[in-house]
């Protein structure tokens, strides 16, 4: 007989987002997962430099008066852990783009050899045109503390 975890990470069914977190003159990402309805707080979080594989990125995006973009990959109902095989599926797909991620630890090594269900993530999404989107009319936080992205200003006013 078969022992099965109860812990809420392979329990508990939830709604998530699979996202993106990027600048357009960078080649580095970030990719995660969070709970939808907290995607927003989230973003926050990496802006204000709490969440330590992105801290010095968005310290750099400060530095130059700009903030990193923030897309979404998937939307998803599932527990914490299906999203993760997600974000190894979608960092592979990153990295195979040629961006490098900002996520040097387990996530990299796991994309490297994907079993099962993650790689039949990464064949479902590896052919998705990433400029497409990547584009900052895509971005979901085109206002932050009421001040419109420059970059997305820029994009509008051409």
């Amino acid at each position: 007989m078969a022992r099965y975890s109860k812990k809420s990470q392979y329990t508990k069914v939830e709604d998530r987002v699979i996202y993106v977190l990027h600048a357009a003159e960078s080649t580095k990402f970030y990719v995660s997962h969070c709970r939808k309805d907290l995607l927003k707080d989230v973003y926050k979080d990496h802006l204000r430099g709490e969440r330590y594989k992105t801290c010095a990125f968005t310290a750099a995006r400060k530095a130059q008066n700009t903030r990193p973009c923030v897309h979404i990959l998937e939307e998803l109902s599932c527990t914490k852990l299906d999203a993760y095989h997600h974000v190894i599926a979608w960092t592979k797909i990153f990295v195979d783009r040629g961006f490098e991620s900002l996520d040097q630890g387990d996530v990299v090594c796991y994309a490297q050899e994907m079993f099962d269900d993650t790689l039949a993530i990464y064949r479902q999404n590896k052919d998705v045109v990433l400029k497409q989107i990547l584009q900052c009319r895509n971005c979901i936080v085109k206002i932050y503390n009421r001040e419109t992205c420059q970059k997305y200003k820029e994009v509008n006013d051409e």
